[in-house]
């Protein structure tokens, strides 16, 4: 929570959190819960990494979990009116929008059962990490386990010899957030100012620069 409080939502911030999360879940089998006896003998050789496309005949990853942010975020403005105006001035300007993204956690392994339980575990951990999420960012208005996979043969190679064949399953999260920005304009400030000779007290344009 200390390291990532201050975090700005984006795509980067949403790969690296999540990895380390999982990465810690998975450190040892005392994190496991009743998972424990199932997937203590894939800890040593699991591969948890962020990524984007997984070819279906590299098994490098095997075992091992592919964490990615699906299609990327969708943006979409919910208000009548995003931009809203501040100060007096009203040169301070904050435009807001509602983003979502799918979490998509890509959970990979030789055998069927064992790639099924790695899913389990991992929507496990998901569903308890989600009170200490929402404390933390407080952009993050909304967090819902959407779907986990049954596991699947991935697709095979032209060369049945060149590659072992693997399961994988999906663990999909999505995460819905307030984006914010706030942009201070000072030409506005500029091209707004006026000066009126029949403010009391203020004689010529050196008595303003002055009492500023």
């Amino acid at each position: 929570m200390k390291c990532h409080e201050l975090d700005s939502p984006g795509v980067g911030v949403l790969r690296n959190t999540f990895t380390k999360l999982i990465k810690y879940f998975f450190s040892s089998k005392e994190n496991l819960s009743k998972f424990d006896s199932d997937l203590e003998c894939r800890l040593d050789g699991m591969h948890i990494v962020p990524g984007a496309v997984i070819d279906p005949g590299n098994t490098n990853n095997v075992p091992g979990i592919v964490i990615t942010t699906g299609e990327g975020v969708n943006m979409d403005r919910p208000w009548l009116i995003a931009q809203v105006d501040k100060e007096p001035d009203f040169a301070t300007q904050e435009n807001v929008h509602w983003a979502t993204v799918n979490m998509t956690f890509v959970c990979l392994d030789f055998d069927a059962d064992i790639c099924a339980k790695i899913a389990d575990a991992v929507m496990f951990a998901l569903v308890s990490i989600e009170p200490m999420l929402l404390e933390t960012w407080r952009w993050l208005k909304q967090y819902k386990p959407k779907q986990q996979t049954s596991p699947q043969l991935a697709r095979k190679a032209t060369d049945q010899n060149a590659f072992e064949d693997f399961y994988e399953s999906r663990v999909i999260v999505e995460l819905q957030y307030v984006y914010a920005t706030l942009t201070r304009r000072e030409s506005r400030r500029m091209q707004d100012y006026a000066f009126t000779g029949d403010v009391v007290g203020i004689n010529s344009v050196d008595d303003v620069v002055k009492t500023r």
